[in-house]
């Protein structure tokens, strides 16, 4: 799970290609009161080291071509941030041009999350700023935490975080709106009747606030669920968000047409609310599907108003292949998003060919490239 807060004034696919990216024909962000606007929601392509630099055999001077979307020393797509142990499914907020905080789920090397840990970049790209902030100490929080989901209320961060076997939980900021260190208030409360396809503990939160009252969006199970609350703390139930799609026979599709990424499972939401240009009011759904196949990518889904059902492209917006020519599915999963004037940067949990994932960073849209006008 991840998370985004739009604190800079400012997702939908067909079909997707390889190399990490997802190619598509989006709806119009500007016809607000006819389809569902993407801005800047995708498809994403990933951000790459493209500079190269020669010499000259006849001048004996250096010449170079192309810039680096990334730092030096980073691969294509992932983020650079020092040392092990990865982390894990980003949360994101913004709070200046380029400037990102990523709260983020990390564990030893091969083992489950047991922390969260806070990162920071003034290039939305470099995190040099790398401090744990949340330990595992609560004996109801079971033997790993992760998945956190961060936002801004009343002056001070708050981090809503899951664990396997104990739910989802809640802490806030003692230093305000730098989250460096936290106090816990305890797990939520999941009131009224549960979906028989809960199945599980809810896991991956995401939440909203507008109007006093908080909206969440969690996983269970193999759906999406929603829930409403006045406290943050206390939530009733309102049902299912997002199921996954239903199976296709490939045999039955046309040539390069793919079945759906998300019909074994979706997972990991990361949902905001925007209005639109026409004044309507937008709910954006970021989402990880499982493929029956065993791959995973970022998927898009949306609604008008705060209350009904999500319309669900099929395609995904970041996934496909792994970089490199490798042909096997990607795992892309547990996307974030930060959203700046122009484009929009998403995090999420991406292959690197070698047995972990690492935080993997693209951009939407396409044609844009780093470094920005607005880069530092």
């Amino acid at each position: 799970m991840a998370g985004v807060l739009m604190a800079v004034p400012s997702r939908i696919a067909l079909l997707g290609c390889a190399l990490l990216c997802a190619c598509a024909t989006l709806a119009d962000a500007g016809r607000g009161d006819v389809d569902l606007p993407n801005v800047f929601s995708g498809p994403f392509r990933t951000l790459k080291r493209a500079r190269r630099c020669y010499d000259d055999p006849t001048t004996g001077q250096q010449f170079c071509v192309g810039d680096d979307e990334l730092p030096e020393g980073t691969q294509n797509g992932i983020a650079k941030y020092p040392g092990l142990p990865p982390s894990r499914s980003p949360s994101a907020l913004v709070r200046g041009p380029l400037h990102v905080i990523l709260f983020v789920g990390r564990g030893k090397e091969g083992s489950a999350t047991d922390r969260i840990a806070r990162l920071e970049s003034k290039d939305a790209r470099k995190f040099d700023d790398v401090v744990d902030v949340l330990p595992l100490d609560r004996p109801d929080e079971g033997a790993s935490i992760g998945d956190p989901w961060a936002l801004d209320v009343d002056g001070k961060v708050t981090l809503y975080y899951s664990s396997p076997t104990g739910g989802i939980f809640r802490a806030r900021a003692r230093d305000g709106l730098v989250g460096s260190s936290f106090d816990k208030d305890g797990p939520i409360a999941l009131e009224g009747a549960a979906s028989p396809l809960e199945t599980e503990p809810a896991r991956a939160p995401s939440v909203m606030l507008f109007g006093g009252r908080y909206r969440l969006f969690y996983a269970s199970g193999t759906h999406l669920f929603e829930a409403e609350s006045t406290d943050g703390l206390r939530f009733r139930r309102l049902g299912v968000a997002l199921a996954p799609s239903a199976s296709v026979d490939p045999a039955t599709l046309p040539e390069g047409v793919r079945p759906p990424f998300d019909d074994a499972s979706v997972d990991d939401p990361c949902v905001d609310r925007i209005l639109t240009p026409a004044g309507r009011v937008l709910v954006r759904l970021l989402y990880t599907g499982r493929d029956k196949s065993g791959g995973s990518s970022i998927g898009y889904a949306g609604r008008f108003g705060d209350e009904g059902a999500f319309e669900k492209r099929a395609g995904f917006v970041y996934g496909g292949k792994l970089p490199g020519g490798l042909t096997k599915n990607s795992h892309a999963n547990a996307p974030a998003v930060a959203r700046f004037d122009d484009f929009a940067l998403l995090y999420a949990n991406q292959d690197t060919g070698e047995s972990i994932q690492r935080l993997g960073v693209a951009i939407s849209p396409q044609t844009i490239s780093l470094p920005y006008p607005e880069s530092p």
